[in-house]
């Protein structure tokens, strides 16, 4: 798995246990309550298994297919530009959670 693969099944993994934590401890409460919260907790799983799908989505397809990987990944350069937009990205990924447990009931 790459590195790009491996922190996109990080991130998914955040934002679906942040998401489900955040739901099953008050699930009553968010049952009864408005929907948009429900919602949001929903949504934000969804998006999580959706990372974490795309992390595996090449790995095991063979290198002919569009999807599959030709070659070997090229080794990382710590480019600051990414290393920047990743701790941006986490950090937003724990801010939705941190949201979402803020406004359980």
């Amino acid at each position: 798995m790459t590195s790009a693969g491996a922190f996109r099944l990080v991130i998914g993994l955040v934002l679906t246990v942040g998401a489900l934590l955040v739901l099953f401890s008050r699930l009553e409460p968010i049952f009864d309550g408005p929907p948009a919260l429900m919602t949001a907790l929903l949504v934000t799983a969804a998006a999580g298994l959706v990372l974490i799908a795309s992390a595996f989505w090449t790995l095991g397809r063979p290198p002919d297919l569009p999807t599959g990987q030709s070659r070997p990944p090229a080794p990382s350069t710590g480019h600051p530009g990414r290393i920047l937009g990743r701790a941006v990205v986490a950090g937003l990924a724990i801010a939705v959670i941190v949201a979402l447990a803020w406004l359980r009931p």
